[in-house]
């Protein structure tokens, strides 16, 4: 993966054909280990940057908060391998180029596993609720 462009850490704009702005979410979890999460643009000049992008920005969006998630699943995955081997970054940093791929390889498709789990679970419901949320648009006809 490449590096992020500077832009991303600078204030929301639209500078050199970067568009940045800011989300804000929102999580909740029920003292039952339920999670529940909404998200929205932070300030109404978010959501106009996102309506200049192509599909008005949904796709960045959901890329931008999937990526998000990848990324947190793989820190989490990351730390139960330092759990059970003290020695994981360590084989990592030092075993050489072709171990390190293979390390790499592995992390990324425990992480991988563990979102399709996630998925899977809570796909049916996520559908329902989006379909629920459209069809409560639709004024008939």
């Amino acid at each position: 993966m490449s590096s992020p462009p500077t832009e991303l850490l600078q204030q929301r704009g639209d500078r050199e054909g970067h568009t940045t702005f800011n989300l804000k979410v929102t999580v909740c979890s029920d003292p039952n280990g339920q999670l529940w999460s909404v998200h929205d643009f932070e300030t109404p000049e978010d959501a106009a940057l996102a309506a200049k992008l192509s599909g008005g920005g949904l796709r960045q969006v959901a890329h931008a908060l999937l990526t998000e998630a990848f990324r947190r699943e793989t820190f989490i995955c990351a730390m139960v391998e330092m759990t059970k081997d003290s020695n994981f970054l360590f084989s990592y940093m030092e075993g050489g180029e072709e171990n390190r791929r293979v390390i790499e390889q592995e992390l990324a498709q425990k992480a991988r596993r563990s979102m399709v789990d996630v998925t899977g679970k809570t796909g049916v419901g996520v559908a329902q609720e989006i379909l629920s949320m459209l069809s409560s648009q639709v004024i008939p006809t």
